[in-house]
């Protein structure tokens, strides 16, 4: 009976409907499913969080002390007159601006080496005015040997040390996904890391 119809038998119509509307209805999942897959793709692409990482912190520049000369001269008096009782005015006077030559003249000076010799400078020139002829030494001031040596300072000098930190440019995804910073911000989560 069935043989030269080109219909199709009740039964077999309910089958045929029930098979296209199992496919009717995957397909819509797949399609539901498809959508819903790509919309969280876009908001993850959408909302992701971009931050820098810190891989190895900043190192910072340590300084150490250094002494070094700073080019001008420290001068002092050890108290012992270069003249002595009897001698020649004249020849004592030449004893001092010697000694004022060989420590004061033609050199930088610290301030209180230049006070110094300023002093010692206006006592050869009192000594200058009351030179007479004949005169001798009848007592010794309190005016001594004049001695210099280079002025010494401290100063901070780098070690050269200073590395700047090591980043890099992290991407957090849906606020779990990828490298996210931990609330507070401390330490980063990474779901593609172990520890």
């Amino acid at each position: 009976m069935y043989e030269n119809s080109t219909l199709i038998p009740p039964n077999e119509t309910d089958r045929v409907a029930i098979v296209e509307a199992k496919y009717r209805r995957l397909r819509n999942v797949l399609i539901v499913g498809a959508v819903v897959v790509v919309s969280v793709f876009l908001i993850a692409f959408a909302t992701a969080r971009h931050w820098t990482k810190v891989d190895v912190p900043e190192h910072p520049e340590t300084f150490r002390s250094e002494e070094y000369l700073t080019g001008a001269y420290e001068v002092e008096q050890d108290g012992i007159n270069p003249c002595w009782v009897d001698q020649d005015w004249t020849d004592c006077i030449n004893e001092m601006v010697d000694q004022y030559n060989g420590a004061c003249a033609n050199v930088e000076l610290t301030v209180s080496a230049d006070a110094l010799c300023t002093r010692y400078g206006e006592s050869i020139d009192e000594m200058k005015r009351e030179d007479r002829a004949g005169w001798v030494v009848e007592t010794l001031g309190g005016w001594g040997h004049l001695s210099r040596y280079s002025e010494m300072s401290m100063r901070q000098v780098s070690n050269d040390d200073f590395r700047p930190a090591v980043t890099h440019e992290a991407v957090c995804y849906l606020g779990f996904l990828g490298e996210c910073e931990q609330s507070g911000g401390s330490a980063p989560w990474n779901s593609g890391e172990t520890t």
